[in-house]
């Protein structure tokens, strides 16, 4: 060998001792680091979003209910007017129409309510009762009937409630409300509203006040308004949705419930946070 041959040779073992010995990976930590990483790929994708809608908030409503003496001044300053005085015969219709309330055959949707249905029968059992009948077939007044249906829609609505409870007080409003409405149908529907348009305007004037922080009565139970806003999806922990995932189950023969449980035994070390810290440690290492 000539010297030149000599020192090549002794050079190349000499680089090859610098060298760090290669070692082999074994098939389970090739299976572990690459599951890791397609996992990691999978939290690392860019979250999705739907839209959902969000109904606004229900202004709360602070006002108190209707008083007795709001429901009749606007009647009892003018009592002794005729055109303020019902029609003869009136209180028989209504009793029918009230009828049909009970049975279900009023066709004003609003009339179709349980609680309006019990409320309009306790002010019937009253409204038959010879003596008031008698009084309000001889006098005719609106009013009369405007306060004892005001204090039988009272007592029925507040029943059961705690001391604390007063959301019954708007709904008093809301039943005299109805009960108004009722009043001025039946005076339409016989043709009796035009000869007594100063009833009927101060009936209409009755009804909006009572209704002044309420939807009208036929619609009250229509969805309130909403908005949309855009909220995450949270992010699947399972290995069907993870096409990585099942690329690497598919490339080492594993199974889905082996991969699945592989995941679950690993995901609580396996985090975005953990990767970031791997990659720090590689950069130093460089």
């Amino acid at each position: 060998m000539s010297p030149a041959s000599a020192r090549s040779s002794v050079t190349g073992r000499r680089v090859q001792s610098l060298q760090p010995a290669r070692r082999l990976v074994d098939e389970h930590e090739a299976y572990s680091f690459a599951l890791r990483t397609a996992y990691l790929s999978h939290l690392l994708q860019p979250k999705a979003r739907r839209t959902q809608h969000v109904a606004q908030p229900v202004k709360p409503v602070s006002r108190s209910s209707t008083s007795i003496t709001d429901l009749v001044k606007d009647f009892s300053s003018i009592r002794d007017s005729k055109s303020t005085r019902l029609p003869h015969g009136f209180t028989g219709e209504l009793d029918k129409r009230i009828t049909g309330v009970l049975v279900g055959k009023e066709r004003m949707p609003e009339f179709n309510d349980a609680l309006v249905k019990r409320t309009f029968a306790t002010f019937l059992n009253e409204f038959k009762n010879p003596t008031f009948r008698k009084s309000m077939e001889k006098d005719r007044r609106v009013e009369d009937l405007l306060l004892i249906f005001f204090s039988k829609a009272t007592s029925e609505l507040q029943k059961g409630k705690g001391s604390e409870d007063d959301s019954w007080k708007l709904m008093v409003d809301r039943h005299v409300a109805l009960f108004v409405r009722l009043i001025s149908s039946t005076l339409k529907k016989d043709d009796w509203a035009r000869d007594r348009p100063e009833l009927t305007s101060r009936l209409q004037t009755l009804e909006s006040k009572l209704l002044v922080h309420a939807q009208d009565l036929t619609t009250s139970s229509q969805p309130s308004g909403s908005t949309t806003i855009e909220v995450e999806i949270p992010r699947s922990s399972e290995a069907k949705d993870m096409p990585l995932v099942l690329r690497v189950a598919n490339i080492f023969g594993i199974s889905y419930d082996q991969i699945q449980a592989d995941i679950d035994s690993h995901k609580a070390v396996w985090t975005e946070q953990a990767a970031i810290q791997d990659l720090k440690l590689y950069q130093m290492h460089l």
